[in-house]
């Protein structure tokens, strides 16, 4: 421990620590004055830090450096922490901070900020960084947005992302599940944004409670809530929520599920997952108004299973805009039981189909066919 480093400040210039520091006691404490900064050369700090800093700060760490932090850190208000390239931050115990703008390397995997304890960032700007959560319960913003520049998210333990704020995905982020489960509130994804999982499974969830977004800072319009990006790799999508979260002018690619537990989540007419392997509808309450709704024959894969449970449904085009099509699954299971296979329509609320020829099913609604090819069919 160095005794000289256990308390420092600066009323004017730059602090500059660097070299194998080892930050001093439980209490450290390094207060910077309006217009001040600090630069970090590489070190390991020990204790716990708050910062006081007033406006037009900065925070620094040098190109290549390795700055491990083992206490906790607090940084009061908003800051500007330009992380050099080609070096790592590493926070042992819980870092607390008003506000967050990182960046300006050339390359997302050269710099790294990783999370042992959880983080609480009040609003943040990722510009070309790798972000790697190894806590659960991190918290970034009242609305977080992936924008500004490329940003990599690693999401590396079980909800590490477990909150109800608003996430946008812009300018060609990624989110990298790495096989854990992980929550969101409203998601929205520009068409360069990507959710991948270099893990097994794992199921991104949304809870959509706002209708309308912002597109962007400068004109300011209100957009309904989006997923113009890919989902790659073993990603499976759950809907939760109210407000309807629609799939845009993509194919998807992900090999994971599609599952909703309340709202609509639809399929633009130009929309797909051919490789879903389940497609799980099912109301989470009896109110929650779970459907499923696809505009074209090809939406979902041949090989899908589909799961309608208590209450939720799957709508087969919309009534009056679009023609009866037929879309081909595995298998249809309602409430849990396997039906034969065949073809099936809505049912016109009194036991006949709205497709002559078909089965009735109460669980489907639209003027579409969902052919069932089961063993063969």
């Amino acid at each position: 421990m160095c005794p000289a480093l256990s308390r420092m400040s600066s009323s004017c210039g730059t602090v500059r620590i660097s070299g194998d520091n080892a930050w001093g006691g439980a209490g450290a404490k390094l207060t910077i004055g309006t217009g001040n900064a600090v630069e970090f050369g590489g070190g390991m700090f020990e204790g716990d830090m708050k910062t006081i800093i007033g406006t037009s700060k900065q925070i620094t760490t040098s190109e290549g450096s390795t700055n491990v932090f083992r206490g906790s850190v607090v940084l009061e208000g908003a800051h500007n922490w330009t992380i050099g390239e080609n070096s790592l931050m590493e926070f042992h115990k819980p870092l607390t901070c008003g506000g967050w703008s990182t960046g300006r390397g050339s390359d997302l995997n050269s710099s790294i900020m990783r999370f042992f304890g959880t983080c609480t960032i009040g609003s943040g700007q990722w510009n070309n960084l790798t972000m790697d959560y190894r806590a659960a319960n991190n918290e970034i913003g009242s609305e977080f947005v992936l924008r500004y520049g490329i940003s990599r998210h690693l999401l590396n333990c079980e909800w590490a992302w477990n909150t109800d704020k608003t996430c946008q995905v812009w300018l060609g982020s990624i989110i990298d599940l790495c096989g854990h489960n992980n929550k969101v509130g409203t998601f929205q994804m520009k068409a360069n944004g990507v959710i991948t999982n270099s893990g097994e499974k794992a199921i991104f969830w949304t809870n959509v409670t706002k209708s309308e977004l912002k597109e962007d800072d400068s004109s300011g319009m209100m957009y309904p809530v989006y997923i113009r990006g890919d989902l790659r790799g073993p990603v499976s999508l759950g809907k939760m929520g109210p407000c309807d979260l629609t799939i845009t002018n993509r194919a998807v690619s992900s090999s994971g599920d599609i599952v909703v537990a309340a709202g609509r989540l639809a399929f633009c007419p130009a929309s797909s997952w051919l490789n879903a392997e389940e497609v799980i509808v099912t109301n989470a309450l009896p109110t929650s108004g779970a459907v499923l709704e696809i505009r074209q024959a090809k939406t979902l894969g041949k090989d899908a299973t589909v799961r309608l449970g208590n209450g939720g449904k799957l709508r087969l085009g919309v009534s009056g805009v679009d023609a009866s099509f037929r879309q081909a699954v595995a298998w249809l299971y309602i409430d849990g039981v396997l039906l034969p296979s065949g073809y099936y329509s809505a049912d016109r609320g009194d036991g006949t189909p709205i497709v002559p020829g078909t089965t009735p099913c109460s669980s489907l609604e639209g003027p579409g066919v969902l052919k069932c090819v089961g063993n063969g069919f």
